[in-house]
């Protein structure tokens, strides 16, 4: 089962949304105009791939998981594919644009690679995005609740590809947008159960985790609101 099939509704409504500059700054540096055809991949709900339909004449969506994809809003420009990096299910040499927005690390790279490749026009264009939280004390205590104690098994952990070896060292450029968050309980929480790692409702452990973090929420927030400050990075560049 997708790690996400279960997370998707929480995902569509709580994920954190990229800084708009960051996308601008995607077609400020590639010189694409509205003729461009892009495609999202592990789109997901869709988070960045509704930003892509204001700048393209059409965008695939290609996601994996098949509750995911059902969360994203329909739009005229817009295909939703169900697909995977590994094997883009579309034409060779038929795209000015990909995009993979946190989504990069699940990805296989060396098939990845070769379909980037493969799918791009020559002079077409790569591009990453992640948002990351600035530490936080909240983000701090609540690395002390990843435990099986309150549900959380984390994957053993593994060697995460180096993202830069999709691009040609030389055409790659990297920018960093901050902007400040002021979450409610609500909003901390729908996010965090987004997580892939995070249990269920149906857990044992859910009610222990969800008092024991709306404890932590409560002592760091402000007026009830958790201040975060998160940074949209985008990688952008041809293809290797």
């Amino acid at each position: 089962m997708n790690p996400y099939h279960l997370k998707a509704a929480n995902y569509a409504r709580y994920r954190w949304n990229y800084h708009p500059t960051a996308v601008e700054a995607i077609f400020s540096v590639s010189g694409l105009t509205r003729k461009c055809f892009a495609a999202d991949l592990g789109a997901g709900t869709g988070i960045l791939t509704r930003h892509l339909t204001q700048y393209c004449q059409f965008v695939y969506a290609i996601e994996p998981g098949v509750a995911m994809i059902r969360q994203m809003q329909t739009q005229n420009n817009l295909q939703r594919v169900l697909g995977c990096a590994e094997q883009i299910p579309l034409p060779a040499n038929s795209l000015d644009l990909i995009t993979a927005a946190q989504a990069a690390h699940w990805f296989t790279p060396l098939p990845t690679q070769k379909e980037i490749a493969r799918v791009l026009k020559p002079q077409g264009w790569l591009a990453f995005l992640q948002n990351r939280s600035e530490p936080n004390d909240f983000d701090k205590a609540f690395q002390s609740l990843m435990t099986p104690q309150y549900g959380i098994t984390l994957p053993e952990k593994r060697i995460l590809p180096n993202i830069k070896q999709y691009f040609q060292a030389a055409t790659l450029q990297q920018f960093t947008f901050s902007f400040a968050l002021n979450q409610s309980w609500e909003t901390v929480w729908g996010a965090l159960t987004s997580a892939s790692f995070i249990p269920d409702e149906s857990h044992q452990a859910y009610p222990l985790l969800y008092t024991k973090t709306a404890e932590l929420f409560f002592q760091f927030a402000v007026n009830n609101k958790l201040q975060q400050t998160v940074q949209t990075e985008l990688l952008i560049g041809k293809v290797a």
